[in-house]
């Protein structure tokens, strides 16, 4: 954070082209979630237009190898839930970046078909509104179509994918002072298959840092609360479980009484990650100041 508090600051930038929040690589989403908090905290000095490109996303894009001429389009499934725009390459530039994507000699020694798709003459960039949520009222209710068979990550097993749990759809409401969230899974969570919600919170009067980062892990038939690596009591949070449908209780005072949360939720198994419910933001309007 106080490195790209410096950067920021210095340079005082007026676009920023970063990584997706919907990219499936961790790292790649922990520098948008850092970037966003940077800027809520530079808010008064700075208000630079974010522009995510999409990287690791699913089987996408589905033709491999050199496409010269076909313009790089969204994912099927996050076509609808965000507005894109394009900016055009001349061929020059697409040789400049087909060269700059060669100097990475040992990516492109294992994985030349995966990165060439990316040479095309335009680039792509997307990103998700905020959601306002105002008291009784529901904020984010998003349809997630979870991965056809033929759309699962290449490197799952036939063992994996026969397990696979998809993400179909969540929902935000608030109600009586808590965040209500509704996750609804193509099937009832297994034995061996599990759940995580992530729920951030931020206000500009304390310090991210210090502000509680809730962790909620989910099995089959139980559940644990986590900021960040502390255990909390279960009852911190209620669950209630409806066939494939979690709905998740949380006092705002437990997330310190944000104004803003960043959520996420994910399925995995064991140690192998299945869907992914891209990080979100969500504003509180009216919220609390203590």
């Amino acid at each position: 954070m106080r490195d790209l508090t410096t950067v920021l600051q210095e340079f005082k930038p007026t676009k920023i082209f970063l990584s997706h929040p919907a990219d499936q690589n961790p790292d790649h989403r922990a520098l948008y979630l850092f970037t966003r908090i940077a800027l809520w905290d530079l808010e008064g000095q700075m208000q630079p237009e974010l522009c995510p490109y999409l990287i690791h996303y699913g089987r996408w894009p589905r033709a491999k190898g050199w496409q010269p001429t076909d313009p790089l389009v969204p994912p099927g499934l996050l076509r609808r839930e965000l507005v894109w725009w394009t900016h055009g390459l001349s061929p020059d530039e697409m040789e400049i970046k087909r060269r700059a994507l060669a100097a990475h000699r040992t990516q492109m020694s294992y994985s030349a078909k995966r990165l060439l798709p990316f040479v095309r003459p335009n680039e792509l960039f997307g990103d998700f509104p905020a959601a306002r949520l105002a008291p009784s009222g529901v904020a984010l209710a998003q349809e997630h179509a979870p991965p056809s068979d033929e759309d699962l990550p290449e490197e799952l097993t036939e063992d994996e994918q026969a397990a696979f749990v998809g993400i179909e759809r969540r929902s935000i409401r608030l109600e009586d002072g808590a965040l209500v969230l509704s996750l609804k899974t193509s099937r009832p969570l297994a034995n061996t298959v599990g759940a995580s919600v992530f729920l951030f919170g931020y206000r500009p009067d304390r310090p991210f840092a210090q502000m509680p980062k809730l962790h909620v892990k989910l099995r089959s038939t139980g559940y644990s609360v986590f900021d960040q690596t502390q255990r909390l009591p279960d009852a911190t949070v209620r669950v209630s479980r409806h066939a494939n449908e979690l709905v998740l209780r949380v006092p705002l005072a437990t997330m310190g009484n944000p104004h803003r949360v960043l959520t996420s939720a994910r399925t995995y198994l064991g140690q192998v990650p299945l869907d992914l419910a891209a990080w979100r933001v969500i504003e509180l309007i009216d919220a609390p100041s203590q």
